[in-house]
């Protein structure tokens, strides 16, 4: 059944995209009931259309549509008719501003056939409708008149193939139909019984908006008959609990959808992103329809994507708010529908093999909330996932009852109970339990409908969950997503999407259609599922889809959002990703684990100031709010000499040094003498871990710091020209040790003692990049100007200055052998372009980028002959790692908002991996191929 609903909303959304287009130039019209006497009996589906007055081809929706080569009939049909009515007298505007019903009806098996009733009560309108019938089949077509039941019949054949055209005008309406016999049967319709006469019909009839301009209507006792010719016909076969073997096919399936309900009528309304349709849905007064098992139910705040993995294919839930009469409801509705014994016999096998009466253990659990998932739909068994969830009174009491059930099923089958249970080690500090579950088959026998596709082997429980699923590697991968945040529930776009949907409700259905795609080959006959995957891209673009099923005062409103966008965004494939709750401010750091040196720990701050140590795994192990931006770079540092690491930063006002736990390390944090304006930088001149802080401050002071953060008398430096926005730097050129840092004006080399070693004979003004220190040939520091100019500063003073090319005063710089040659490369980035020259000045690539540059190109090593350059654009969340002869490295550019890391976060890795942030608050973990 819940497949059957996929092709519910695709049948929909594929109906509403060929009828969807009117304008808002259509006439309004008071509601009038005479029109639907015409409509077929068996019509599964049919649409009152306001007016049919051209076609709004600005529409986003409709453009793609069109770009995509479907319903080319519609739009070329369209674009005549607006150019055959425009200026003609003897038709006029009228006919396409009248209401119009399309009604279609089954022929044989498998053609979908449309009735048009157009009203047309006054001769004028007749007659221009007559007209406009004429003008369209006036050439290379034949017509014939004939009688029938009093009335007459135009028929119209095409002289080149087999087309034809049949209209008829009685009753103030006209029929039309591509079939003689709909247009025949209309007739003798109207003066017999018709859709009138039933009080489900009228129930939703009388709820449908007079400012729709369409509106659609589902016949549900037909509706599935309309597409069975679609649907997969193959049979599956499996052995139930009762032992006996059953057959299933998704035509089969398809069939029950006649039971879901009576009739529902849904109002469409269109914008550039999203298809929105409301409307009621009435079941009959028995419990024959599975509808009616929420009789009496009242909305309820579903909460089950908090526990779904982020990426979703689909899923459905059941929100009740009163259990027993849910339960005696759908107890009815399966006698009714010759489905009660069989599911008894199922339970009766259960209860003999485990003692347990597990229908009453599984109401006494349930609080108000059941739900089924996909993470993925594909058509291949072995790789299919599915979850079952139940929100419980109380994990405590829950887990009590399972594990006694557990534990007798065991005895009566004389099996060790151990062995039903296992751990799943996440990492050395968290650890959590996994059940094997002996009746997978439980959630459909107990539920039936869709709960019928999901199998329950193994079971875990989360906050106040009981979670169910196919394999324990699904099960394992769940509870890792969970672990780190990397839920449904928190993903920034399903949240912005969420906010066009209803909070409360007793029927909420999800489908992504980019994430479920492949499914098509498993629900649909092999013709159809062809064509799917011919406009693939196209239908791609779509997604996702929720449709929500509200039960209030006997009718049950349904809500459906399918959203639309122009591009297809591809999902970030990673090793893991882990939600952070904010939006990082700075570049993932890799640091080591003193307890697990050959694993590493990921630490990052967020816009909220919030500091994270993330674990190998993607585990947040703890989070600390710091006051203030940390500047700079975090440093891990030995400071009480022990092989036990910590972290050292500063804010403008303080100087930090956390332990690996978060927590701060006596006597820190120390007060800055003044306002920081650079990030702090760590020396240890002779490697014995006597440790030296260097800070710039706002008032041109440069500041050296012991390890204890108290200040160091021997450092006599006075002050800078300007602030110093970089860090300071060390450097060791033979015996030597050099101080360096500049400002705007100005670059200072000094020695341990703050004094001028020496004497730069060059001033120029810098830009607000780093000085790069180059050791090939003699050692000296490569600047640029704020003009782009590139200078080379020996450690003698003297400079000599480089061809290059002209960049903005905004230019982002780096130097590097990138390619291994020998020879040093200028990598700048200014806007949108990337540009790699030698050192002669010469281009050796560009690269232009859809948004501006957002940081300093990174240069990742891979090897002593082989560098990368890594590119962000934070406007739109993409991350590009580019090869020396500029090409892209295979896969990218991928998500990511930050400067990103590159390294192996476990020593046994084949692998590196590429740790990034995102805007939707995610740190990623890209395995790097």
């Amino acid at each position: 059944m819940k497949k059957v609903i996929i092709i519910l909303i695709i049948a929909i959304a594929g109906i509403a995209s060929y009828f969807l287009f009117f304008s808002n130039e259509g006439v309004s019209f008071s509601k009038e009931t005479s029109i639907y006497k015409a409509v077929p009996m068996d019509a599964p589906v049919f649409l009152e259309l306001k007016s049919i007055k051209g076609l709004p081809l600005d529409k986003t929706i409709a453009q793609e549509i069109k770009k995509a080569g479907l319903f080319s009939y519609v739009f070329q049909k369209t674009e005549f008719l607006d150019t055959l009515v425009s200026g003609n007298k003897d038709i006029g505007n009228s006919v396409l501003n009248s209401p119009l019903l399309i009604a279609f009806t089954l022929e044989g098996k498998k053609n979908l056939v449309p009735l048009l009733v157009l009203k047309a009560e006054t001769n004028s309108k007749k007659n221009n409708a007559i007209n406009l019938i004429e003008k369209i089949f006036g050439t290379n077509y034949t017509s014939t008149k004939r009688s029938y039941n009093g009335r007459k019949i135009t028929s119209y054949k095409s002289l080149n193939d087999n087309t034809e055209f049949h209209y008829a005008h009685t009753n103030g309406m006209l029929l039309a139909s591509p079939k003689a016999i709909l247009v025949e049967q209309a007739i003798r319709q109207l003066e017999s019984q018709s859709i009138l006469s039933e009080n489900e019909f009228n129930q939703v009839n009388k709820t449908a908006s007079l400012q729709s301009k369409i509106a659609i209507y589902i016949n549900h006792k037909y509706f599935p008959l309309s597409f069975q010719n679609w649907l997969n016909p193959d049979v599956n076969k499996f052995t139930n609990e009762a032992g006996k073997q059953v057959r299933r096919s998704i035509s089969s399936e398809a069939k029950k959808f006649s039971n879901y309900a009576s009739w529902s009528e849904l109002d469409l309304q269109l914008s550039d992103e999203e298809i929105i349709l409301n409307g009621v849905t009435y079941p009959n007064d028995s419990l024959k329809n599975y509808l009616s098992v929420f009789n009496g139910q009242e909305p309820v705040r579903f909460q089950s994507d908090k526990y779904l993995p982020k990426k979703t294919a689909m899923f459905l839930s059941f929100c009740i708010s009163d259990k027993d009469d849910f339960f005696n409801n759908l107890n009815d509705y399966l006698r009714h529908n010759e489905l009660f014994y069989s599911r008894e016999e199922a339970l009766k096998a259960i209860e003999r093999k485990s003692g347990t009466n597990i229908e009453s253990m599984f109401q006494s659990i349930l609080e108000n909330e059941i739900a089924v998932s996909f993470p993925e739909l594909t058509s291949n068994p072995d790789k299919k996932t599915s979850y079952f969830i139940l929100s419980t009174k109380g994990q405590s009491v829950a887990k009590e009852q399972m594990l006694a059930f557990l534990r007798k099923y065991a005895s009566n089958n004389k099996l060790n109970f151990n062995e039903l249970q296992s751990q799943f080690v996440i990492d050395k500090e968290t650890k959590h339990s996994i059940y094997e579950f002996p009746f997978p088959r439980i959630p459909g026998i107990l539920l039936n409908g869709p709960f019928q596709l999901v199998d329950a082997n193994y079971f875990a429980f989360w906050d106040n969950n009981l979670i169910f699923c196919n394999t324990k590697k699904g099960l394992e991968a769940l509870i890792r997503d969970i672990i780190l945040d990397a839920t449904l529930g928190k993903d920034i776009d399903y949240l912005k999407y969420k906010q066009n949907i209803e909070n409360k409700t007793n029927i909420n259905f999800y489908f992504h259609p980019n994430q479920g795609f492949s499914i098509h080959k498993e629900l649909f006959a092999n013709e159809v599922s062809k064509k799917l995957e011919e406009k693939e891209e196209f239908l791609r673009k779509f997604g996702p889809i929720n449709w929500q099923v509200i039960h209030t005062k006997d009718l049950f409103f349904n809500n459906i959002c399918i959203k639309y966008t122009s591009e297809i965004k591809e999902d970030a494939k990673t090793t893991w990703q882990s939600n952070i709750g904010s939006i990082a401010i700075a570049k993932p750091q890799l640091v080591l684990n003193h307890n697990d040196l050959n694993n590493k720990e990921i630490i990052i701050q967020d816009e909220n100031n919030v500091l994270h140590q993330i674990t190998k795994d993607g585990r947040s192990r703890w989070s600390v709010k710091i006051d203030g931006k940390i500047m700079g770079e975090i440093h891990q540092i030995d400071y009480l000499r022990n092989n036990k690491y910590q972290y050292l930063f500063n804010t403008k006002d303080k100087l930090y040094l956390l332990d690996r736990n978060g927590n701060n390390v006596a006597p820190f944090p120390v007060a800055l003498r003044a306002e920081a304006s650079n990030g702090v930088s760590v020396f240890d001149y002779d490697n014995n871990r006597k440790y030296r802080y260097f800070v710039a401050g706002v008032d041109k002071k440069v500041y050296a710091y012991d390890s204890k953060g108290a200040i160091v008398s021997g450092w006599k430096f006075g002050t800078t020209d300007h602030l110093v926005t970089d860090p300071i730097n060390h450097f060791r050129i033979g015996s030597k040790d050099y101080i360096v840092f500049k400002d705007k004006s100005k670059i200072y080399i000094q020695n341990r003692r703050g004094e001028t070693r020496v004497n730069v004979n060059t001033s120029f003004e810098n830009s607000n990049n780093e000085l790069v220190l180059n050791t090939q040939g003699t050692a000296k520091l490569i600047a640029t100007s704020n003009k782009g100019e590139v200078y080379y500063i020996y450690f003698n003073g003297n400079t000599v200055k480089k061809k290059s090319a002209k960049f903005s005063d905004k230019h982002f710089f780096t130097a590097d052998d990138i390619n291994g040659d020998g020879i040093t490369e200028f990598i700048f980035a200014d806007g949108k372009e990337l540009t790699v020259l030698n050192e002669t000045g010469k281009k050796l690539f560009s690269e232009e980028f859809n948004s501006n540059i957002s940081f300093n190109p990174n240069i990742y090593t891979f090897s002593s002959t082989l560098k990368k350059i890594g590119i962000v654009t934070s406007d739109d969340n993409k991350i590009y790692l580019i090869n020396p002869d500029g090409n892209l490295h295979n896969g990218f550019p991928l998500v990511g908002n930050s400067p990103f890391t590159i390294g192996k976060i476990s020593s046994g890795s084949s692998y590196l991996s590429l740790i990034v942030a995102s805007k939707d608050e995610n740190i990623y973990n890209y395995r790097l191929n």
